[in-house]
């Protein structure tokens, strides 16, 4: 879980890769942007490694609805209130 807010430059540098720029490219910055960050985390506790200080590594594939897509596995994410919450199926 953690609250919407507007990430840096180096922010996006550091943790997305060329191909999730350009999926969050029309979306709401702040919101989306937590929403990958939220199924990376996810991901990493899901395969039991966290992100081993390279979020890159856990690239987002897709987007379907509110659901992102990592190595195909379906990370849910919900807003709720100004935060996002995240969760692997």
């Amino acid at each position: 879980m953690e609250i919407i807010e507007e990430r840096s430059a180096g922010f996006y540098d550091l943790v997305f890769t060329d191909h999730e720029l350009t999926l969050l490219k029309d979306k709401d910055q702040a919101e989306w942007t937590t929403k990958f960050w939220v199924a990376k985390e996810a991901y990493g506790k899901f395969v039991g490694t966290g992100l081993k200080g390279n979020p890159k590594n856990f690239e987002v594939e897709k987007i379907a609805e509110d659901s992102l897509w990592i190595n195909q596995t379906e990370i849910k994410t919900i807003k709720h209130k100004n935060y996002i919450i995240g969760w692997t199926l």
